[in-house]
C-alpha cells in the first residue's frame, strides 16, 4: 500500500510542477478568438486522430489546434513568447511532430500542453480555451 501512497505522491509533484512552466506571457496580445473548425471538413481530417495538429488563421499570428486526447483539444497562439512584437517570431511544430519552435530564438515549447522546453522565452505559448460539441471543435479566448 505504501509503495501507491508514494507513486501517487511522485505523480501529484511532477504535475505540481510542470504547470509552472504553462504561465502564459502577458506581453502576448489578448485578442478575440471565437472559431469553430469540424473534425469532418478535410482541411481538418489531422484533428481526428490523438496527436494530430492543424494550422489556422486567427489569434495574433495563427493558431495551432492540438488533439490531445479522447475529446480533448490544444490550441495555441503561434506567436512567439519571447518576442511577440518580432514579425519572424512564429512557432511552428517540428518534424518530430511533438515539439514546437520557434526558429528565430531557438525557443522549445511541448505540444501537448504548450509549456516552455528550452529558452531563451521564460513562458509557455499563450493558450486558447476549447470545447468539442460532436466533429465542433470550438477555439475561444476569454
Amino acid at each position: 500500500m505504501k509503495i501507491y501512497q508514494r507513486i501517487i505522491a511522485v505523480i501529484m509533484f511532477m504535475m505540481m510542477s510542470a504547470d509552472c512552466s504553462k504561465t502564459s506571457n502577458s506581453q502576448v496580445p489578448n485578442i478575440l478568438v471565437d472559431i469553430t473548425v469540424y473534425t469532418t471538413d478535410p482541411a481538418f481530417f489531422k484533428l481526428n486522430a490523438i496527436g494530430g495538429y492543424v494550422y489556422i488563421t486567427g489569434g495574433v499570428k495563427g493558431i495551432i489546434i492540438y488533439h490531445q486526447g479522447l475529446d480533448q483539444y490544444m490550441a495555441y497562439d503561434r506567436d512567439c513568447p519571447y518576442l511577440p512584437n518580432n514579425t519572424n517570431s512564429i512557432v511552428h511544430v517540428d518534424s518530430s511532430g511533438i515539439i514546437v519552435v520557434d526558429t528565430s530564438c531557438g525557443s522549445k515549447f511541448s505540444l501537448y500542453d504548450g509549456s516552455l522546453l528550452k529558452g531563451p522565452a521564460s513562458y509557455g505559448l499563450k493558450t486558447y480555451n476549447t470545447s468539442v460539441t460532436g466533429s465542433a471543435v470550438r477555439i475561444y479566448s476569454q
